[in-house]
């Protein structure tokens, strides 16, 4: 009969005491998804600056190259006093250049490549811990079983004094 009245009591504590929690549940949720949203926010700004970098490179990427000789064929009809030898071994040092440079855009754009994958993990992340923190907010389970386990606890026991 004790635990009867027990469950009983335990059974009113939460119902009386569940609103105060919801309420409490949800300041700690919106306080938690407010910081994951400023979390959201900055990754996104981040992501997008390393996408701007990205297609910057990409269009240099696109640019680089020789001088080709119908440009040279031009200008020379453009200058006829150009020095062509000259204008030879300036576009060859360019030529090696571009290639060093080629390079290291390319190995630039992989790093920024990788970076940007993270950025997406942790938004990834970021989103499942919002929907975490929502469903917390929308199903408090933990309570519910309590209340549940704990009522059908008391239906039990009542079958037992009745039959007794």
């Amino acid at each position: 009969m004790s635990e009867l009245i027990t469950i009983d009591e335990k059974i009113n504590y939460i119902k009386d005491d569940f609103g105060g929690f919801i309420s409490g549940l949800k300041f700690f949720i919106n306080e938690k998804n407010i910081e994951l949203i400023k979390a959201k926010n900055s990754f996104q700004k981040q992501h997008s600056v390393l996408n701007g970098k990205i297609e910057r490179l990409k269009i240099n990427l696109l640019h680089a190259g020789a001088i080709k000789d119908k440009c040279v064929e031009k200008l020379i009809d453009f200058i006829p006093t150009v020095n062509i030898d000259k204008l030879t071994q300036v576009e060859s040092f360019h030529s090696g250049i571009t290639k060093i440079l080629t390079s290291k855009i390319k190995e630039e754009i992989k790093l920024l490549d990788f970076q940007v994958n993270d950025v997406d993990q942790s938004l990834v992340n970021i989103d499942e811990q919002i929907k975490a923190y929502a469903g917390k907010l929308n199903k408090p389970k933990e309570l519910i079983d309590e209340v549940l386990s704990l009522t059908i606890r008391k239906k039990d026991i009542e079958r037992i004094i009745n039959f007794t």
